[in-house]
């Protein structure tokens, strides 16, 4: 059976910045206003499938449609960089923590093992680490695990830390490869999913840049591998279960009162989210988010995306509740979980506080 060995724990840190461009918006506040409002519709796009249908994809209409790969990847990703950069003076060059689609895709581009830091440098004018920045290609999973990384460099005292994903699918031999997975949500498919593409960006801070304004923060992140992925046992879910466990246990035991999660309409993907959100983590009135029903499946951009969706809510005064939890789960093993969290500080010290001293 799967095991939770991996799962792990970080303290908080800030979030000092966000930003994203989606399907749905040119920034992260209006992505959220435009996914809260359902507003989301997939478009036909000019690569056909098997039977020379028009595919669906939920894309972004500020980039140009001859723009594929690499370049349009960069061409997502840097304006949410440069959304994301705290406007204040003590900012200095930081390291960028960098989800991207998996390496075996057939839009793979030898630029994003490294090269892409460069590039996005120069395009935006952010300064970034480069030395120390680094790429996670996991898929679904990558930005959440992009967030432990960063949240643990915090803890070790980095002042602060970019965590990033990207993703789109709008390339010809990307939607072929899912038609032929039988992957692609069309009418002759019983378990394909509308794809879809954006990107975001979370700027943290170990300590808080304007100590007299509220703060958004991350408060945990958690990842494990769920095992069955790659054996013949069936997938009961145990690593996700987990890692919500873990989440609540170190929240002082409070339930997730509101998830987001990147279910997209796969059957394996809901059943598996099913298993793990119905043992006893979530409130039993939990408010659970598919924001893949209105942006599409967002791959390697879904944990940063919801992320900068929960931080545009909390900004706005729309949230359901003042703690997130981002639940995701690669086609591989990986799966993690992080919180995002919005409670004054006073409330959430008492709050672990009393479940360090065993108060109920």
């Amino acid at each position: 059976m799967p095991t939770a060995e991996s799962v792990q724990r970080i303290d908080p840190a800030h979030v000092v910045g966000f930003g994203a461009r989606t399907s749905l918006g040119l920034n992260a506040v209006q992505t959220a206003m435009l996914v809260r409002a359902r507003q989301g519709k997939p478009r036909a796009i000019r690569f056909r499938d098997r039977h020379e249908r028009p595919a669906g994809m939920c894309i972004c209409p500020a980039i140009s449609p001859d723009l594929t790969g690499f370049d349009r990847l960069t061409a997502l990703l840097a304006p949410a960089l440069v959304e994301a950069f705290p406007r204040v003076e003590s900012v200095g060059t930081w390291p960028l923590y960098l989800a991207l689609p998996d390496k075996d895709r057939p839009d793979n581009d030898p630029r994003l093992d490294g090269e892409i830091f460069q590039i996005l440098a120069a395009v935006t004018g952010v300064p970034i680490d480069v030395e120390k920045s680094r790429t996670f290609r996991v898929g679904h999973a990558g930005g959440a695990l992009a967030m432990h990384a960063a949240l643990a460099d915090l803890h070790r005292g980095a002042p602060g830390a970019y965590v990033a994903g990207v993703e789109s699918y709008y390339h010809p031999d990307v939607i072929t490869q899912l038609d032929l997975e039988y992957r692609l949500h069309a009418f002759h498919i019983e378990n394909g999913f509308v794809p879809g593409e954006g990107a975001a960006v979370l700027s943290l801070s170990g300590t808080a840049l304007q100590p007299e304004k509220p703060s958004i923060r991350i408060l945990r992140a958690a990842w494990a591998n769920e095992d069955t992925v790659v054996t013949d046992e069936p997938n009961l879910a145990t690593a996700m279960t987990q890692i919500l466990r873990d989440l609540v246990t170190e929240n002082g035991s409070e339930k997730i009162s509101w998830a987001m999660c990147d279910v997209n309409a796969e059957r394996h993907r809901l059943r598996e989210w099913q298993f793990a959100s119905g043992r006893g983590s979530l409130t039993d009135d939990a408010r659970v988010d598919r924001p893949a029903d209105d942006l599409g499946d967002l791959g390697a951009a879904s944990a940063t995306v919801f992320a900068a969706l929960a931080c545009a809510y909390f900004q706005t005064a729309c949230a359901p509740h003042s703690t997130a939890c981002i639940a995701v789960h690669s086609d591989g093993p990986e799966r993690a979980a992080f919180l995002v969290d919005n409670r004054p500080v006073s409330t959430l010290n008492s709050l672990l506080l009393g479940k360090k001293a065993g108060v109920k």
